[in-house]
């Protein structure tokens, strides 16, 4: 008897302490969306002759995948059910992380166990352009084209960097299918202020990494409000961003009244040297006219008195 106890103390001491093995249930390796995430179910068991606490964490493909970071427990001889919150991150990078389990006990040496792998895959490739442009009195049109390079839908929403009251938009959310691609319209109130600035258009996707396009902002002065061109040409590229610039020349209105029409519209926040020509051509024209009159004026007095003699 004594023998038998022995040898049973002795296998105890010599058999490990903690004996952890973790694996995905019913499934070897998960596929996720970047800027998206799921719960994995893990079965962890201790075939150990202690009670272990365990922790979750990620392993391979630095920064594309997060998981819960909370200690659960799995007593000795047990097998233990643990459902595992796992992030991708949004950055737009593909790759392939593991998950393993591992105990926090410093005796086993922080060993780790593999419990399955998560592919990290972008579901969503949005890539946004300017495509045209038009330049009218005060009001330039911008049109972007938002193309899906992934494998799933993707849907959003559209920002820009300037304020809800200086332009309109034809769609704010966008839901473009894997592979297709879809238009949108901003329409911007240029003012003297905003004139020359970048306008950034951005595709912000719930489930993949943000993309953007640019245009330089252009008004056509219209004195009399009439005229305009339009005209443009854009260059633009998607995945990590874009750019893109517009340009155009008109001139609207003839005559005299159109460019004075033009020059009280401007106000003196818009004084330019042309502006300043106008004014002075004016001033030596009503100078002259009146001069002119006065003459007449005089002359008429003259013969008035001529007459009355």
């Amino acid at each position: 008897m004594k023998a038998a106890i022995a040898a049973l103390s002795l296998l105890l001491l010599l058999s490990p302490a903690l004996a952890l093995s973790a694996e995905f249930v019913g499934q070897k390796q998960v596929t996720l969306c970047t800027c998206d995430s799921t719960i994995i179910p893990i079965v962890v068991e201790n075939n150990g002759h202690a009670d272990a606490e365990v922790m979750f964490e990620s392993r391979g493909s630095t920064g594309i995948l997060a998981v819960s970071e909370s200690r659960v427990s799995v007593p000795a001889g047990s097998r233990t059910l643990h459902n595992i919150y796992a992030a991708a991150s949004c950055d737009g990078s593909e790759g392939y992380a593991s998950i393993a389990a591992k105990a926090t006990d410093a005796s086993t040496g922080g060993t780790a166990h593999e419990a399955g792998v998560v592919r990290v895959v972008q579901c969503g490739r949005l890539s946004l352009k300017l495509d045209k442009s038009a330049f009218a009195c005060g009001e330039s049109e911008y049109g972007f084209t938002l193309a899906n390079g992934g494998t799933e839908p993707a849907k959003g929403t559209f920002s820009t960097n300037l304020l809800d009251s200086e332009y309109t938009i034809s769609e704010r959310e966008f839901n473009v299918p894997a592979g297709q691609s879809a238009g949108v319209v901003l329409r911007v109130k240029v003012d003297d202020a905003s004139r020359g600035t970048t306008l950034v258009l951005t595709a912000n996707g719930e489930k993949s990494s943000s993309t953007s396009a640019t245009a330089l902002l252009e008004k056509i002065y219209c004195a009399g409000g009439n005229g305009g061109s339009a005209g443009g040409s854009a260059n633009g590229n998607g995945g990590n961003g874009g750019s893109a610039s517009g340009s155009a020349n008109g001139n609207g209105g003839n005559g005299l009244f159109g460019p004075l029409s033009g020059f009280f519209t401007l106000g003196l926040t818009n004084f330019s040297l042309e502006w300043t020509l106008l004014a002075l051509a004016v001033l030596l024209i009503a100078f002259f006219y009146y001069t002119v009159r006065q003459l007449e004026v005089r002359e008429v007095e003259l013969d008035r008195r001529v007459l009355a003699r």
